[in-house]
């Protein structure tokens, strides 16, 4: 296993860095629920067109998961630009995981990544819990590696024989970051059902198309 603990230094000096130019509004914050679902599912499956979180968004929204799951739309004024989120796998409770974290093309680069990302710390924070993580891979999501590399704490590749083989072409790893004042502990490879994902996306391309969502004879 390959831990890197990342540069402290470097993430700190990213946080009191001054923004872009480019970057003068503040970012405004809606949670996800049933008024803008369609908005919300739209805007994450035109950012992440490989993994769709509809079926998880629903899920929530209806009351059929109980799990810790809080999703968040980025508005710039009225604009929606991207999107975050957090859930707990119960087996590691003092854990929170960053779900779908992403921003569209156009509002890349100009700072707008870095707030989402420190909102999003900010929610966990007041979850009390000891860290936030996050699994990504190095080969499929190789553009969002340095932003991760610049703003948590440790990195790791992520290796478990209870996973589909498949996923291990991407090189996943696992991103850390501590919550408290405590050093982040290393994951150590725990399990985590990456593989599960396959199948949400399928489930959710179904239901976005019986609920109008994509036409019909769209595909992935």
């Amino acid at each position: 296993m390959k831990e890197i603990k990342l540069n402290h230094k470097s993430k700190s000096e990213n946080k009191t860095a001054k923004p872009n130019d480019k970057t003068i509004n503040k970012l405004s914050f809606e949670e996800i629920s049933k008024k803008n679902l369609t908005q919300a599912a739209k805007l994450q499956y035109e950012i992440f067109p490989d993994t769709s979180a509809y079926s998880v968004y629903k899920a929530k929204i209806t009351g059929k998961t109980k799990k810790l799951c809080l999703d968040y739309i980025a508005y710039l004024g009225s604009i929606p630009i991207g999107i975050t989120g957090i859930y707990e796998i119960p087996e590691y409770s003092d854990t929170v995981w960053l779900s779908w974290f992403g921003i569209k093309k156009e509002y890349r680069k100009l700072g707008y990544g870095k707030q989402i990302f420190d909102y999003t710390i900010e929610m966990a924070k007041k979850l009390n819990k000891k860290q936030l993580r996050l699994y990504t891979f190095e080969l499929w999501n190789n553009e969002a590696q340095g932003f991760y590399q610049r703003n948590m704490d440790l990195e790791e590749y992520y290796n478990n024989d209870k996973e589909n083989k498949d996923i291990f072409r991407g090189k996943p790893k696992i991103f850390s970051i501590s919550l408290t004042n405590e050093k982040v502990e290393p994951w150590n490879n725990k399990f985590i059902n990456i593989s599960e994902d396959v199948d949400s996306h399928e489930k959710s391309i179904i239901m976005m198309k019986k609920d109008g969502i994509i036409d019909l004879n769209e595909c992935n």
